[in-house]
């Protein structure tokens, strides 16, 4: 008994599909190469505009006194605490953000880092989270 009310149903959901393409079909501004060339635009318009969160720890996080990648951006170094295993490095993004950075105290050594140096940050792993 249930197969059968299922069947049914599967034939009204496909009388119903083609009765819309038909439909759809009929009152079509556009034919059907402009339609997906519009679609395929409009995609792409929203892959180029869509918000993303990115989070990445202060760890992940590289800074070197030349650009090295795409994903690298300029800050200028505002504080440097080398207190512990880990020097901890607070920045200001070149959009005006806060960016904190730790790295080994043998790295720090090796960059000779002070305050008001320009500097570029890269991530080293990023989690990427689409709004």
């Amino acid at each position: 008994m249930a197969s059968e009310s299922n069947g049914s149903n599967f034939l009204w959901f496909l009388a119903g599909a083609a009765v819309g393409a038909a439909i759809a079909t009929l009152y079509a501004p556009q034919s059907g190469r402009e339609t997906r060339r519009y679609i395929r635009r409009k995609s792409e318009e929203g892959r180029e505009a869509r918000l993303a969160t990115i989070f990445i720890r202060p760890h992940q996080l590289q800074i070197d006194l030349e650009a090295s990648g795409a994903h690298t951006f300029r800050a200028r170094v505002e504080h440097v605490n080398p207190a512990g295993p880990l020097v901890k490095v607070d920045l200001i993004a070149e959009w005006g953000d806060p960016v904190r950075v730790e790295m080994s105290q043998e790295r720090f050594r090796a960059l000779t880092l002070s305050r008001g140096d320009s500097v570029f940050v890269s991530p080293v792993d990023m989690r990427l989270f689409p709004e």
